[in-house]
């Protein structure tokens, strides 16, 4: 599971869900929230008490910050992905700064001027 290799490894990892039109992406994510915030109906679900037992060690206590967003709409993935998490941080912390997910951005401006 990416979730426990990212805290063990104190390291950002990411994931990909594919799957068809209507396959229940959305749905799992949502289950998958709710259970990372250690929602206690989402626990009580019969068909993931082993998955919950099974994670509970090491999810207990922790913090996760997650970010609601979807790519509908989307112009890019990169604008999706990124925009998606600074919009949402903005919306919670008003009085924080930017995040420094754009500060590379004007490099590549630049090395495609060059180009």
């Amino acid at each position: 599971m990416c979730f426990k290799s990212a805290f063990e490894s104190r390291s950002s990892k990411a994931a990909y869900l594919h799957g068809s039109f209507g396959s229940g992406k959305s749905h799992f994510m949502a289950v998958l929230h709710l259970l990372l915030q250690h929602n206690l109906d989402a626990r009580a679900i019969t068909e993931l008490a082993h998955m919950v037992v099974k994670h509970d060690a090491w999810l207990t206590g922790k913090k996760l910050f997650m970010v609601p967003y979807h790519m509908i709409g989307a112009k890019s993935m990169e604008s999706a992905i990124l925009g998606g998490y600074v919009h949402y941080v903005r919306k919670l912390h008003p009085n924080a700064g930017t995040p420094g997910v754009y500060l590379a951005e004007g490099l590549f401006h630049d090395a495609q001027n060059l180009r």
